[in-house]
This record gives C-alpha cells, sequence and structure tokens, in this order.
C-alpha cells in the first residue's frame, strides 16, 4: 500500500487497488473524499478542487451534508422562536402533512432541483380531506378525490424553500435547490363588498346578541379576533370610540389564546358612528360580561366566542336568511374599507382604522373605488348626452311642426 505526499492533502493506494484522498480543513480537521477514484489523477483533482473552495471560502463540511431532513426542520423551527400561537400551529400542521412524510430520513445532499420537483408533484395530487382508515368515507373509494388547493401546495412550497435557505446559511448545503418558478405564489379570492343595505340585512338575520358585532365590523373595520377580545373598559361612549389592543386566535380546535394584534399597527383607536355606538350600548346591557373587563361580545354561555361555532351556528344561517350567501365575516372588513374610500376617506386614515402597517392593503380599496368612480363618471356623460340628444329632438320636433 502506497502514499504520494502532495502541497494540500494526500492520496493513497488501497489494497483494491483504487485510491483515496484525504485533506485538512482550515481548521485541521481530516476529511476523506466521500467515494475512492479510478485513478490516482482523478484523486487529485479532486483534492485540487477542494483545496479552491477553501481559498474561495466556498467549501462545505461534507459531513454536514448528510444532515437529515428532518433536523434541517428542526434547526428551522428552532430560528423562529416569537411566533405566533397560530402561525406556528400552521406551518406544524403543513410540515406534518406536506413536507415531513416525503422529505424524512433524507440526507440534505441529497435534496436536489430534482427532488424539489417530484416532491412538487407528489403534494399536489393528495387529497384534500385525508380518508381515515375504518371510516365510512374511506370505504368510499369509487368517489375521485379532491386535491389539495393551489394556495396550500404554495404555502407548503414556501415553507420548504425556507427550511433549505437555513440549511445554506448553516453551510449544509452550497445553494438552495427550491428553484421552482410560479409555485410560490397564492391566488387571492376575490374581496366581496356589501352594500350598506345589505350590512342591514344581515344584522338584522343574525342572533340577537351579536347584531351590534356585524355594524361594529362594518363600520368599524375590526377583525373577528378582535371584535372577540373586545373588553367593556376599552370603548368610550363619550368619545365614541373603541381601543383595540387584543385579539383571540384560535392555533387548533381545542385552543383560545389572546394576544396583541399581529403587528403595532394593530393596536389603534377608531371611531364609530353615534348610530353604532347607540347599538352597541343596547347591546352591552344585555348581552356584554359585568365588570370594566368583561367581554363585550361572547359565546352563549359565556366566555371566548369560538370561531367555527359562531360560523356554524350564527353566521351562515343568517347569511342564507339574508340571501348573501357566500358573504365571509371578513368581508365586512372589506366592506368597512370600500364604504371609507366611497366617502372620501384618505389612506393615512384608512390605513389608521383598518390596522395597516403599510399603504399597500389600504391602496387596494383606494383602486377599487377609483374604477367605480371612472364607471360612474361614464354614466353620467350617458345620461347628459342622452338627456342633450332629447332636448334636440324635441326642439327639432317643435320646429317641423311650426314649418308644416
Amino acid at each position: 500500500m502506497t502514499q504520494e505526499r502532495r502541497t494540500f492533502g494526500s492520496v493513497r493506494t488501497l489494497p483494491s487497488g483504487r485510491f483515496q484522498a484525504r485533506y485538512r480543513d482550515r481548521s485541521g480537521r481530516m476529511h476523506s473524499a466521500p467515494h475512492t477514484f479510478r485513478t490516482e489523477a482523478q484523486a487529485n483533482r479532486y483534492l485540487a478542487s477542494m483545496q479552491t473552495d477553501l481559498d474561495r471560502g466556498t467549501w462545505l463540511d461534507p459531513q454536514k451534508a448528510k444532515t437529515l431532513f428532518e433536523d434541517l426542520a428542526l434547526a428551522w423551527s428552532d430560528s423562529r422562536p416569537n411566533l405566533r400561537p397560530t402561525t406556528a400551529a400552521t406551518y406544524g400542521s403543513y410540515l406534518s402533512r406536506y413536507i415531513l412524510p416525503y422529505f424524512t430520513g433524507t440526507q440534505a445532499d441529497q435534496i436536489t432541483s430534482e427532488t424539489i420537483r417530484a416532491w412538487h408533484g407528489w403534494v399536489s395530487a393528495l387529497p384534500r380531506y385525508p380518508k381515515k382508515e375504518g371510516t365510512p368515507e374511506a370505504a368510499a373509494e369509487s368517489k375521485p378525490k379532491q386535491p389539495i388547493s393551489r394556495n396550500t401546495v404554495a404555502k407548503a412550497y414556501r415553507i420548504l424553500r425556507s427550511i433549505m435557505e437555513v440549511a445554506v446559511d448553516d453551510e449544509i448545503i452550497a445553494r438552495n435547490p427550491c428553484r421552482l418558478h410560479g409555485v410560490a405564489s397564492e391566488r387571492s379570492p376575490e374581496q366581496r363588498v356589501a352594500t350598506a343595505e345589505e350590512v342591514i340585512q344581515i344584522s338584522e338575520a343574525m342572533p340577537e346578541r351579536y347584531r351590534a358585532m356585524v355594524l361594529v365590523a362594518a363600520y368599524g373595520g375590526l377583525r373577528l379576533g378582535e371584535l372577540c377580545a373586545l373588553r367593556r373598559h376599552r370603548i368610550d361612549f363619550n368619545k365614541a370610540t373603541i381601543r383595540v389592543v387584543e385579539q383571540v386566535t384560535q392555533p387548533d380546535s381545542k385552543t383560545l389564546v389572546c394576544g396583541p394584534p399581529k403587528t403595532e399597527a394593530g393596536v389603534r383607536t377608531v371611531t364609530m358612528p353615534p348610530e353604532v355606538m347607540a347599538a352597541l350600548k343596547d347591546h352591552m346591557k344585555k348581552f356584554a360580561e359585568p365588570g370594566k373587563n368583561g367581554l363585550v361580545f361572547t359565546a352563549p354561555q359565556g366566555g371566548y366566542i369560538r370561531r367555527s361555532n359562531f360560523y356554524r351556528r350564527a353566521w351562515l344561517p343568517a347569511v342564507e336568511k339574508a340571501n348573501l350567501t357566500g358573504l365571509r365575516f371578513h368581508d365586512l372588513r372589506h366592506t368597512h374599507a370600500t364604504l371609507a374610500v366611497a366617502i372620501g376617506v384618505d389612506i393615512r386614515t384608512l390605513m389608521k382604522r383598518m390596522g395597516h402597517a403599510s399603504p399597500r392593503a389600504a391602496l387596494i380599496y383606494q383602486h377599487a373605488q377609483s374604477d367605480e368612480i371612472v364607471a360612474t363618471g361614464f354614466s353620467k356623460v350617458i345620461a347628459e348626452a342622452k338627456l342633450a340628444a332629447a332636448k334636440t329632438a324635441a326642439k327639432e320636433a317643435r320646429a317641423n311642426l311650426r314649418a308644416v
């Protein structure tokens, strides 16, 4: 068994006749090539490439490259210690259902762009509602399975891409293999906007304990979670204002968490119309919890409102009764913004009322309303043209009669 010394690393001949290349990194740690070579020249070229990578600062520890994907996911999760409970629960759900089943046991250096494309095809074909063994649904295999939505796939892809980016930052892999084009973007559903008349209809169709809540959402722009967390001492009837400081989130089907809004801009004071404050005062006499810290809007049995129960027992029956099927409670927030722009509210004021951290979201309503204003303007032009044409025709008719 012979061994040749080089300026960088060493090559030795194994009993099999193949060649092994070894070298030390900048810290002095010894590394062996991941495989042996058929010729000594091949081994020397490998060492030359390792030396170049070390000189350029692009060298990666081959042992790190063997890191399992589940360890990458754990490192990614640990790098986000301050996630909101709902966000953490969402990430955990996506990881356990859409990512870990495919990649668990896979080494980082085995995840290539081709691997990512194969995963994307696999996840895109997953059923939207997985069937559990032993259930009637599992027996009905003849029914076609509806795949998960494009938006769900996009969210899963963004999480996977973020995990692999951590692997790049930790110098486990050289570059992120998530290089698919156009799969990370979501298609947002068209926003539904209710008219002022429809707000009244849906409010009257709701159970009495939730009618004022509809009005506060439509004319104050509060989110459902903010309404569920609202307490008596946050309302100032003298100034006709509501102070938004907290919101209730539901990270899973059982847990309710009360905490601050998502952004600092979410903490705000909203001035309400007198009509809404009157409805709110009447509501508090009948349904709010006692004490200055009592909840303003509660479940029928008391305590925080659960989103799923609220939708199933109150909201959905009400929208059906009002012939507004498809309207979501969150659409009342869109309604608030659109109505505000229609009466001339500027973008800065709208941002403050809505709790937007940037003007981007507020400008969406500005653009939508501007287009409506253009259409209304054209309609006015058409109406004036028709009126002028009618006057001209009448004038000509009178002139013809005189000529006869």
